[in-house]
């Protein structure tokens, strides 16, 4: 998210983004299924627009703690469910092309997962 580093306190959590590595390939592919899944005249999409703009005016509200605390469990939930579709498409898939791409692209998300998994547990530490 834009801003991030600004409304961050954690220094984990504000550099989450640059940690993970090059990411602009992984990026795009989903900023790519996002577009072709977030067509505003499907209830799909209109869910999923309307989910994506609550999460940003959210995190706009919030700095320092609480901003960390919402931003890397946003964080941790979309990679869950990248890796979950991605997963399922390799299952459903018939092409091998198709198969290894979705399966490098999991090993890609898995890792960034972990990495946000321990940042998420580091923020909230011993509380909730």
């Amino acid at each position: 998210m834009r801003g991030s580093t600004q409304r961050a306190q954690d220094t984990q959590s504000r550099g989450f983004p640059s940690q993970t590595g090059s990411h602009r390939d992984l990026r795009d592919t989903f900023n790519q299924l996002k577009r072709s899944r977030a067509d505003p005249k499907t209830e799909e999409g209109k869910s999923l627009l309307d989910r994506i703009t609550a999460e940003t005016q959210l995190l706009r509200s919030l700095k320092g703690d609480a901003f960390d605390k919402e931003y890397m469990s946003l964080v941790t939930n979309t990679q869950q469910s990248v890796s979950h579709f991605l997963e399922s498409h390799k299952a459903a898939a018939k092409d091998p092309a198709v198969k290894r791409f979705m399966g490098d692209k999991n090993s890609t998300v898995q890792k960034r997962l972990k990495t946000a998994q321990d940042i998420l547990a580091k923020v909230y530490g011993d509380s909730i």
